[in-house]
């Protein structure tokens, strides 16, 4: 069992059952505690090639090099980093598994069509948020920013009934009417310039979202430095990570109602947590370059 994948109390008693060693579920789950044995499930992990590994140590590299190592170095720029993306989607419904959902009856007519049934959309409704982080706290301060809605306020300024999708011209309006304003209100009291960040997307890299955020922003880390498979060390990345944990099982009554409820998890995020984990980059990118490009892991 030890350090054997798939090797939960069902599948381990069918294997020694079928070798000839007559045993139950419990005389297994039994021997497990006894040897203290814990279960651990599976974490996922972003798929890494050998040239991804060396990128990753690349990057690592010259971020620890243009942005510092500690808050003492003369070249300390953390403070100022914004690090943003986008949330992926949150649905409405809640995720459903099929071999944990069930009931007992003694027969399956008895079972009444309301309880047996778990009518779901084909297309699973759900909103898709915009959010930063920095040292001063998460931006916006109240709640993400739902590109979802946005996207659908824009709708109405083109063909109607045609769904859009955040192409490079709307990304760089988005970050002209919305993201923009939102750090620069975080930052007006800090005396300091904002650094922005985003990922490697290919509608992040083109000419023109290039030229905006250039007139919005000062300084900004080159999408090639951040790198696109950073998502085990950019904090943001963390927070939604965090968030979708806490909604996850929740059924939703409309899109307001999933917006309020992420809006209460963000709010936990209090200045001084996301002060703490910007200020922790760097030690992450350190363990990028030790463990040579391998995915790192917040135990």
């Amino acid at each position: 069992m030890r350090l054997k994948r798939g090797a939960f109390i069902r599948n381990v008693t069918a294997n020694l059952n079928k070798n000839g060693i007559r045993c139950s579920t419990y005389t297994v789950y039994k021997a497990a505690r006894k040897l203290k044995l814990k279960w651990f499930k599976t974490r996922k992990s972003q798929k890494l090639s050998y040239q991804n590994k060396i990128d990753r140590v690349d990057c690592a590299k010259r971020l620890r090099s243009k942005f510092g190592v500690s808050r003492n170095a003369k070249n300390w720029k953390w403070e100022r980093v914004v690090n943003t993306d986008f949330s992926g989607v949150f649905t409405l419904q809640p995720f459903q598994n099929k071999r944990n959902d069930g009931i007992w009856a003694e027969e399956n007519e008895a079972i009444p069509s309301s309880l047996i049934n778990a009518p779901t959309d084909k297309f699973k409704k759900g909103i898709i948020f915009w959010g930063a982080i920095s040292s001063n706290g998460l931006i916006p301060v109240d709640a993400p920013i739902s590109l979802t809605k946005w996207l659908h306020e824009k709708q109405y300024h083109v063909k109607k009934n045609k769904k859009m999708y955040l192409t490079s011209d709307l990304y760089s309006k988005f970050l002209i009417e919305e993201a923009a304003p939102a750090i620069y209100e975080v930052f007006e009291n800090s005396g300091a310039t904002p650094i922005f960040q985003d990922d490697q997307d290919n509608k992040h890299r083109t000419t023109f979202v290039k030229n905006t955020v250039a007139d919005l922003f000062d300084e900004r880390i080159d999408p090639k430095t951040g790198d696109a498979k950073f998502a085990d060390i950019w904090p943001i990345e963390k927070v939604w990570d965090a968030i979708k944990e806490k909604v996850r099982g929740q059924e939703f009554d409309g899109e307001v109602d999933l917006e309020e409820q992420v809006a209460v998890y963000w709010k936990t995020f209090t200045a001084e947590k996301c002060r703490q984990m910007m200020e922790k980059i760097p030690k992450q990118l350190k363990l990028v370059i030790d463990k040579n490009g391998e995915q790192i892991f917040n135990d």
